[in-house]
């Protein structure tokens, strides 16, 4: 299956796609996807706040080690 033109482009490879329900993450190898991971959005919701969990943590080691 081939990129879509309307494909986000995220970095490192990366590439998001949305299809009105779920998101799709994929590596793109210059011909095909490849390593493609579905977010339905109770899966995405649960990332993103495992993402603000990671970012509590590393505001909370920084503001230890400036004290």
């Amino acid at each position: 299956m081939s990129r879509m033109e309307d494909d986000t482009y995220l970095g490192d490879g990366l590439y998001g796609a949305f299809d009105g329900w779920q998101i799709e993450l994929y590596a793109w190898d210059g011909r095909d996807k490849t390593n493609r991971v579905y977010l339905e959005p109770a899966v995405l919701a649960r990332f993103l706040l495992w993402v603000d969990e990671l970012k509590a943590e590393r505001r909370a080691k920084t503001s230890d080690a400036k004290s």
